[in-house]
């Protein structure tokens, strides 16, 4: 099983689709530096600047909710995480190379290690740029920590873990770049889970941003905006009332869709529809 996993991983990192989808993010996040943080520096320096400093939390593009790019980046990231590994396993499928692995492995050992490859493959192109766009920001910014009663720095108390933000930002800004990295991740997993259903590889690819917007639109109508990942998985939480057990629950839930999808397609769909 080991070397079945570190093959999956291999084949979802070292290829041409992961570092393009990290080159784009990489784009995005120091697009948004140079739209929008490099312009307010001159105010920075100004000798006749006394309000409260521009800060690296302040313009970080996750906690920047007035951004075009908050608004765009997490929501298309779920198709560009997708891009190095989601449809590796409906073309391994539709190509018979699966009759190949399974003559040298255990069945089980290929799907555990595909979708080890395509949560971690998805998780490091949503959280990588994310990184790197607030570690350019602090670079040109102070980390100030925020404080109660600065509103356009901080969070509403009704935020998740907002007391953890104005005690620690930067611990509250790593918290949320595991969340978005096992959204993101599991999110990726229903392309191999789901593939059965569908004989496009477009579709396929497509897959995890369907959901995203199905989720979107299901948490809306059911009154939970603040439930939409649109929202929770913003660092900046632009609907307020989310609560981590709620998010834990969606996440069981995707998992939960993974195990009986993979248990039907080992059962009835492995070799032939």
């Amino acid at each position: 099983m080991r070397s079945c996993i570190k093959n999956e991983l291999s084949r979802a990192f070292k290829n041409r689709a992961m570092y393009t989808a990290l080159l784009i993010g990489a784009v995005i996040a120091m697009a948004q530096i140079l739209l929008e943080v490099v312009p307010v520096l001159e105010y920075q320096e100004s000798d006749t600047f006394t309000s409260f400093p521009h800060t690296s939390y302040e313009h970080y593009m996750g906690l920047k909710n007035g951004s075009m790019f908050a608004i765009y980046y997490y929501m298309f990231m779920v198709v560009l995480a997708a891009v190095p590994c989601a449809i590796t396993a409906y073309t391994d499928y539709k190509s018979g190379y699966l009759k190949q692995i399974f003559t040298r492995s255990h069945k089980k050992y290929y799907y555990i290690s595909k979708y080890i490859a395509a949560f971690f493959s998805a998780g490091t192109v949503a959280v990588i740029p994310q990184i790197l766009n607030f570690m350019v920001v602090a670079l040109m910014l102070p980390s100030i920590q925020p404080y109660v009663g600065i509103g356009y720095v901080g969070l509403l108390s009704e935020c998740m873990w907002a007391d953890i933000y104005y005690q620690n930002a930067f611990l509250y800004v790593m918290m949320y770049w595991v969340l978005d990295f096992v959204v993101y991740g599991c999110m990726n997993m229903l392309s191999v889970a789901l593939m059965w259903f569908f004989d496009n590889k477009f579709a396929v690819l497509l897959l995890p941003f369907f959901f995203y917007q199905m989720l979107n639109l299901g948490m809306q109508f059911v009154g939970k905006a603040a439930l939409m990942p649109d929202s929770f998985l913003r660092p900046g939480q632009p609907m307020l009332g989310a609560e981590f057990h709620e998010i834990l629950l969606i996440i069981v839930g995707i998992v939960f869709i993974c195990v009986i999808s993979c248990t039907y397609g080992m059962k009835k769909q492995d070799y032939y529809r």
